[in-house]
């Protein structure tokens, strides 16, 4: 078991950018991207926030966002938006503990919105900038 998880890690580290370090991840997190990333996708950005007061991590792959919480071991779920479907993304900047949070809004082609909470404000202009670039291709 121990060298499959390895083994995941390992895959995990070749689908992240250079601008994502593994560091950004649990060991959790990283042993499930294999899983969850589809053929030739990779995570080129990446931030923590909460949804249902549980911590995930927010991605920006070269298809997709991904909201990814991980629970106790082998569990965990995960909301998708691909690009090209997402109709909007709703920026609510929130005081926080650590200063200056965004809450970002996320809603698709269908009216389904979904809301993740408590990101750190600095690491959202890069996140939105890219994820704006790659929905409007």
């Amino acid at each position: 078991m121990k060298k499959i998880r390895e083994y995941l890690v390992d895959v995990a580290e070749e689908q992240l950018r250079d601008e994502v370090n593994t560091t950004s991840f649990t060991k959790s997190e990283l042993e499930l991207l294999p899983i969850i990333l589809e053929d030739g996708e990779t995570v080129h950005r990446v931030m923590s926030g909460r949804a249902d007061q549980k911590l995930g991590k927010l991605m920006a792959t070269n298809k997709r966002v991904i909201y990814l919480r991980t629970y106790s071991a082998g569990s965990s779920d995960m909301e998708t938006f691909y690009f090209g479907e997402i109709q909007s993304i709703t920026q609510n900047k929130t005081k926080g503990l650590s200063g200056q949070n965004v809450d970002l809004t996320f809603t698709d082609i269908t009216g389904y919105a979904y809301t993740v909470y408590s990101i750190l404000n600095f690491s959202v202009p890069s996140f939105l900038e890219y994820v704006h670039a790659m929905n409007d291709q």
